[in-house]
């Protein structure tokens, strides 16, 4: 067995070879080539050449002792890569720049300079928290002539090395080596006969278990190897093909993986080949509070122009639990982890790229890290480290319970202004309130996320404020129509005029399932009812709306679609009319603290009304005729004289509830309302008393126990000296029991 020394450097050939053959990395030579033009096809050509050319050295190198010399010259290969790619994203800001200028001032003319065009050298832009951004097409061309020098550097190092270079690797020598050719697919000849019972008998030794309780062999484990032996031609791989066919169309087992061995034996050679078949074309990341970043990273992309790269991200995501590459923690569906071993090699793999901070680190940073998780730390002694990283991609800062609260906004202003090539940024707050971003953020021209009102595909938002400035305006949202899930929209009564609140376009965002609809409570005095109402008919949501929550609204009307939704939910809200229809839709209803002294009249038109919470209605006096459907009714907090009519027989609120399943007044829940036809009226008795009479009894009875012990002592004592007769003694005994049970 090869030692873990020799396996895990299995993780820098892997490294080199499959990111030298990266999808991202031929993209990113189709764009620079394309932005420079020219002779752009002949140079990417060459170049493509030259890289598959150093795909062969890296695998030469990697059985070497020397390898660590040509790893460094591999980082400086990679750096190239990066530095080429933020200068086509430089290009591509100036191009959004420009765009988003015209649509602000469509009857400017722009300067020719910032035009992008053969004959210009120099591409200029200029943004409003920055000097202004110039972008060389020169500098473009110099980074590609380093990619070129590069790697015929490395052809060069070999030689001297007297390592097989990438244009000379005798392919004699690879076959005598592995002179046993390569079966590349699993899938075995459309007609396969005469080896069904061969197959049957190898997929039970492969399924055999410790629990199959075969004893045939003496009590030996189930099978770790199965040889499948023949002189050549007699059908071997075929077989074994025929298997590994089989057991892919049953999904028993979680991975089926088909890999060459060579005759000549190597633990590397086989290890990467296992990984490369297992994992291939996957990406290792976690589920979706990551799959963002995958977007942002440019690691997800889509040869159809209709499919959203979140929903190839998470087909990506799905493919790698499936292969159970990504394990969730605890059954929890959205926290995973991956094993030890994997996250080795995947920090191996990554190199220098990642770099994680926690638990107090105080260290230096590697100076060529481009994604950066910080945790646990004391980020005032660390911030002045974080801004010194130039090359800095993402930047994940993440408080820990433990951790000094810092001056957010400064720390932020350092970050912004030191680490401009950021592209994903994510921060938790060490305080519950709302974090404040300082104006430098607007230098970050690399962040993928920028203003909400122009993110379309934007997909969660928690909440969003209206306030009477810009930026907080209901149109905002106007765009945002992939939102999904929750939508909380607070500050209503900010809504600036009557025609603003249709602008939000709720309705074209089908994808939510759960709407909060909030004025704050002193909306009365700024936000008179009636344009309350207009509001409230303006923000109609999507037509299958399963949640709606409405907080201090005081307007003078409902809107129809108000009884579209399935759950709703009124907290402080001003008297609800009447129902509009018969509503076939809502299914639950809930009334928290409303000033109401009565319900909607028409509730008995609700078919599909499930269950009805009343809680804190301390006005209400009366309840409405309920409908049919209802099963679960529940009164807490009302009036006092409401929740006792309730459990009084004969009264009229007691008969309106008389066919509801589950009925609970307070904290107590009634029985059945057939079981108490024939029972009699009882006195109506305050809860509180109640309460203290159940407290007596229950210490009356303690109390007769104790006596009950006492008196058993007694009696043991008398009876051994023959005061009293024990059939006596067993009377008295009796008695007491008898006394006690009928407190």
């Amino acid at each position: 067995m090869a030692d873990p020394v020799t396996i895990a450097a299995v993780g820098w050939g892997i490294a080199a070879v499959g990111w030298l053959v990266s999808p991202i990395i031929t993209r990113l030579l189709n764009k620079a080539f394309s932005y420079l033009g020219v002779d752009g096809a002949k140079k990417l050509k060459e170049l493509e050449t030259k890289v598959l050319q150093l795909e062969l050295l890296m695998e030469a190198v990697e059985e070497s002792p020397r390898r660590n010399q040509l790893e460094r010259l591999f980082q400086d290969l990679r750096s190239a890569f990066y530095e080429a790619e933020d200068i086509l994203d430089d290009v591509e800001y100036c191009s959004l720049e420009r765009q988003a200028l015209s649509l602000s001032h469509p009857g400017d003319k722009l300067d020719s300079q910032s035009m992008p065009s053969s004959g210009k050298n120099w591409v200029n832009g200029a943004t409003s928290n920055g000097p202004p951004l110039r972008v060389s097409k020169m500098e473009l061309s110099k980074i590609l002539e380093k990619i070129e020098n590069i790697v015929t550097e490395a052809h060069k190092i070999l030689q001297l090395l007297n390592l097989p270079s990438g244009s000379n690797v005798d392919k004699r020598q690879i076959v005598a080596e592995n002179s046993r050719g390569a079966v590349t697919t699993v899938a075995p000849p459309r007609l396969v006969i005469g080896r069904d019972e061969d197959r049957v008998k190898v997929i039970s030794m492969l399924r055999e278990t410790l629990d199959d309780g075969q004893q045939d062999r003496s009590g030996a484990k189930p099978y770790s190897t199965i040889g499948i032996y023949g002189i050549p031609g007699s059908g071997k791989s075929t077989l074994a093909q025929y298997v590994c066919a089989h057991e892919e169309d049953n999904i028993h087992f979680d991975i089926v993986i088909w890999v060459h061995v060579s005759q000549k034996f190597s633990v590397r050679a086989v290890l990467r080949e296992m990984i490369e078949q297992g994992f291939e074309g996957e990406s290792i990341e976690t589920e979706e509070s990551f799959r963002w970043l995958w977007v942002a990273e440019g690691f997800v992309t889509s040869r159809n122009t209709g499919e959203e790269l979140e929903a190839v991200g998470r087909g990506y995501f799905d493919e790698l639990v499936s292969a159970s590459f990504l394990q969730p923690v605890d059954g929890d569906k959205e926290r995973y982890t991956i094993h030890d071993l994997l996250h080795d090699l995947v920090s191996k793999v990554a190199g220098s790229d990642c770099f994680r901070a926690d638990n107090g680190w105080e260290g230096e940073f590697p100076q060529d890290v481009r994604h950066l998780w910080v945790e646990n730390c004391k980020l005032d002694l660390i911030a002045h480290k974080i801004t010194r990283l130039k090359k800095l991609r993402t930047l994940i800062i993440s408080a820990g319970e433990n951790d000094t609260p810092v001056e957010e906004k400064a720390l932020l202003e350092n970050i912004f202004t030191g680490v401009t090539t950021l592209r994903v940024l994510q921060i938790t707050p060490w305080t519950a309130g709302t974090l404040s971003f300082p104006a430098s953020v607007g230098r970050l021209k690399h962040l993928r996320y920028l203003s909400v009102g122009r993110i379309v595909s934007l997909r969660t938002l928690r909440c969003f404020r209206v306030k009477k400035k810009a930026g907080y305006e209901l149109w905002q949202l106007k765009h945002l129509n992939k939102l999904e899930k929750k939508l909380v929209i607070r500050g209503l009564q900010n809504a600036g005029r009557k025609g603003e609140a249709p602008e939000a376009n709720l309705a074209a965002k089908e994808r939510l399932t759960s709407l909060a609809l909030e004025w704050d409570s002193d909306a009365p005095l700024s936000c008179g009812a009636d344009l309350q109402a207009e509001v409230l008919e303006g923000l109609c949501p999507p037509l299958h709306l399963e949640k709606l929550r409405l907080c201090w609204y005081g307007g003078s009307r409902y809107p129809d679609w108000i009884v579209g939704v399935r759950c709703l939910c009124l907290y402080r809200c001003s008297r609800l009319g009447a129902f509009h229809g018969c509503s076939p839709r809502l299914v639950k209803l809930k009334i928290l603290e409303c000033g109401w002294d009565a319900l909607p009249d028409n509730m008995e038109h609700l078919a599909s009304l499930r269950k009805l919470v009343i809680d804190g209605c301390k006005d209400l006096r009366s309840l409405p005729e309920l409908p049919r459907s209802l099963l679960h009714l529940k009164i807490s907090g009302c009036d006092g004289e409401v929740m006792r009519s309730c459990k009084t027989v004969g009264h009229p609120n007691r008969k309106r509830i008389q066919h509801v399943r589950t009925v609970i007044i307070g904290w107590e829940s009634l029985p059945r309302a057939e079981l108490l036809d024939h029972f009699e009226s009882e006195p109506v008795v305050p809860e509180k008393e109640k309460e203290i009479a159940a407290l007596v009894k229950k210490l009356l009875v303690m109390l007769g126990l104790l006596l009950l012990c006492m008196f058993s002592v007694i009696a043991r004592l008398l009876v051994g000296s023959f005061l009293l007769p024990a059939p006596l003694v067993v009377v008295i005994l009796l008695l007491v029991v008898w006394i006690i049970l009928t407190l």
